[in-house]
């Protein structure tokens, strides 16, 4: 075992050492199991070691290995992820952003995070509403050109956040604005019009 990762293994002798009280060595399973395959490590995986390394008292030094690890080996939504586990709002913000497409991407607006981002909107409302608005927008956009009614009807739900992210901070002029745009841009497009109708956003 000591040189191969057969995480079905791994796992049973994690168990095993659990049972047993073994928890050094259960927290070596665990950490085998989290790095055998980087980009498919859970955060359900992270918590498990955060719960034994708080046990034998060496989370601070297991969790910088860990961060180091998911840098590494370039796991950005898992890192965004714990972030906000760890409530670093500022920090998945800051995550999310290095993943920002140069320029709008049929794959969406964050290159290996697509399926965060709107976590990390929903936890920055309060602290950090234009941000949040502006990762909501982002990915409004990205559902209109993905065109469809279901499509338009998602990206409907995120222009109706940034609505009420800009009536928070004051801004109803903005949000006239940005929609004003919006719909000339999109013109052409009677579904999304319609979509928005009905989300009463027009």
């Amino acid at each position: 075992m000591k040189k191969h990762d057969d995480t079905d293994l791994l796992e049973w002798l994690k168990e095993r050492y659990q049972i047993r009280g073994n928890l050094a060595d259960a927290l070596d399973m665990a950490n085998r199991i989290f790095r055998a395959y980087p980009l498919t490590a859970t955060i359900e995986r992270y918590r498990e070691i955060r719960q034994l390394a708080e046990q034998l008292g060496q989370w601070e030094t297991v969790q910088a290995e860990i961060m180091a690890f998911l840098k590494k080996s370039d796991n950005a939504a898992l890192q965004i992820t714990i972030a906000l586990e760890e409530g670093q709002v500022e920090k998945a913000l800051n995550l999310l952003q290095s993943q920002q497409q140069s320029k709008e991407s049929r794959n969406g607006p964050y290159a290996n995070a697509f399926d965060v981002g709107i976590d990390v909107a929903k936890a920055a409302e309060d602290s950090h509403p234009y941000e949040a608005m502006e990762i909501y927008r982002r990915y409004a956009q990205t559902y209109i050109e993905w065109r469809g009614r279901e499509n338009y009807a998602r990206a409907c739900q995120y222009l109706t956040n940034v609505r009420k992210l800009y009536n928070k901070v004051g801004h109803n002029e903005l949000w006239t604005s940005y929609m004003t745009g919006l719909c000339e841009r999109h013109r052409n497009l009677p579904a999304f019009r319609d979509e928005m109708a009905k989300a009463k956003l027009i």
